[in-house]
């Protein structure tokens, strides 16, 4: 990364008027206005869906015959974001990859309380198991049979700790777990990959672990 993209990057988060301590109302609409003030890339294509009773957006890539489907869940502390807001980041993973992207949205609070956000079935219909059952129950109470995980963030993260410790409960639980810290990079420095080398090569070594593990499940 140089210094002036960092900076680049910096001046972005501290001019915009997001502020994720203010007033959720006020905040909401401005948060997606940042996430989407850049235009898709030409050959992005969107079709808003219905994914068992859960608003989806599909996301393809023009002329590319997906591998797979990637499941994206968007962020937001769970009471800010929405699946349309984080299509750019999954269209870039859809595309590194070669496979289609299904962005949720899910229960926001605090009109929905904990655990609402959690009870979201459409990764089971696309898992194709029983949609009656549980996704999570609770969230990291029980890593045990988890497929391997990635855990990407930025040494200025303001979730660094959670993701050293969601490491770190996963290796004690038997599950593979890569914990890939980048230097210098703030929260979800991925989205800014076209105009952050770090943000560009975090995608593609996501995209190199998930290629890897689908091609392992698939020979096996």
């Amino acid at each position: 990364m140089t210094a002036q993209q960092r900076d680049m990057i910096d001046q972005i988060l501290r001019n915009a008027p997001f502020d994720p301590a203010g007033d959720i109302a006020a905040q909401r609409p401005l948060l997606e206005q940042m996430l989407t003030s850049q235009p898709l890339p030409a050959d992005v294509r969107t079709t808003p869906g219905d994914l068992g009773g859960i608003p989806v957006i599909y996301i393809d890539i023009a002329e590319v015959e997906p591998r797979g489907t990637l499941f994206f869940i968007h962020g937001g502390f769970f009471a800010l974001g929405s699946a349309a807001g984080d299509v750019g980041l999954a269209s870039s993973l859809a595309r590194k990859t070669g496979m289609r992207a299904v962005s949720a949205d899910y229960r926001l609070a605090p009109e929905h309380p904990y655990p609402a956000a959690l009870q979201t079935r459409a990764a089971d219909y696309l898992a194709g198991t029983d949609p009656a059952d549980p996704l999570v129950s609770p969230i990291f109470a029980d890593l045990f049979g988890l497929p391997p995980l990635l855990i990407q963030a930025g040494s200025h993260e303001v979730l660094l700790d959670d993701a050293t410790r969601l490491a770190a409960k996963a290796a004690a639980d038997d599950v593979a777990v890569i914990l890939d810290i980048t230097p210098g990079v703030p929260h979800v420095f991925q989205a800014f990959a076209a105009l952050l080398d770090e943000g560009d090569a975090a995608l593609n070594r996501a995209a190199r672990f998930i290629q890897d593990h689908a091609a392992q499940k698939a020979a096996a």
